[in-house]
């Protein structure tokens, strides 16, 4: 049988960084590259055209920047998750989001990232969601999310399987919108005819 943990038993985890706080009205100290909540796409990967800039009047404290490993979650529906690939370290994280931080070895951020977007923790997310216009989480309520921990072997299998199934997809996306210009060139040349 597959034991289960709570979030806080295998990571850290913690609320970015209150970008009003820190935002440069006159001199600028750095220039972060940010995240924004359009950053993190519904299927779990990341948006690079929504990754912003962002003025800040001191340096903002390296446990708000991403590192290579990290897993961010939206704290606002439809609270998806992200993994951080090499390529995404050192962005800043704002405030609507949190970033989850292995403490265990033997857990992988891939796995817990496919799990978190699952619709099973998505329901307990949920069950744990306050707020009536726009349903939010706290990080609280999310170190109790509980986590069925498999095998690291199985962990692997889950993650090298949700990589194909988000790779199939995109090529089937891409694929429908070739046939949907191919079709609007055929009507168009039909209708000139």
């Amino acid at each position: 049988m597959t034991k289960q943990m709570k979030l806080e038993e295998i990571a850290d985890i913690r609320t970015g960084q209150v970008l009003s706080r820190k935002i440069a009205k006159g001199e600028i100290a750095k220039i972060y590259r940010v995240f924004q909540l359009s950053s993190i796409e519904k299927d779990g990967t990341i948006c690079d055209s929504s990754i912003d800039t962002f003025n800040s009047k001191t340096e903002i404290d390296s446990k708000l920047l991403t590192k290579e490993g990290d897993i961010l979650i939206r704290l606002s529906n439809p609270y998806t998750s992200v993994y951080i690939e090499k390529k995404y370290e050192n962005i800043l994280i704002p405030s609507l989001i949190a970033v989850i931080r292995m403490k265990l070895e033997e857990i992988l951020p891939e796995y817990v990232k496919i799990y978190l977007n699952s619709e099973k923790a998505k329901e307990q997310i949920r069950k744990e969601a306050n707020g009536t216009v726009i349903e939010t989480i706290n990080t609280k309520s999310l170190k109790n999310i509980q986590i069925p921990i498999p095998t690291l072997e199985k962990q692997y299998e889950i993650a090298k399987l949700a990589e194909i199934y988000i790779e199939e997809k995109k090529l089937s996306e891409k694929l429908i919108q070739l046939k949907e210009k191919e079709f609007e060139s055929i009507l168009e040349e039909a209708i000139k005819n």
